[in-house]
């Protein structure tokens, strides 16, 4: 599976300043649950919107995942517990949809 992201650019938004970490988690996250949910698509496309009080996920379509990702970190602990913790789960549960079939 190849999966595409795409960042929404918006101007002084901490994710685009750790765009490179978010990408990762999200990469890795999506292919494993790729593999547990037996999802068989050949792309799959996230975009990454800077968002300032929502985080979260929808599945737009069979093969388009929104993330809403935080557009400032209060602090690097809260940066750090949304990388492990929050964007896997959010990752781990719009997956399920795009193997539900949406």
């Amino acid at each position: 599976m190849r999966i595409n992201i795409v960042f929404i650019p918006v101007e002084k938004s901490s994710a685009r300043q750790n765009g490179a970490l978010i990408e990762k988690v999200v990469r890795i996250h999506a292919l494993r649950a790729a593999k547990i949910l037996k999802v068989k698509r050949r792309v799959l496309t996230f975009t990454l919107h800077p968002h300032w009080w929502d985080r979260g996920g929808f599945t737009e379509s069979k093969e388009w995942i929104r993330l809403k990702v935080p557009l400032r970190w209060k602090s690097q602990k809260h940066r750090d517990s949304f990388l492990k913790q929050r964007l896997p789960g959010i990752v781990y549960h719009e997956m399920h949809h795009v193997a539900r079939k949406y």
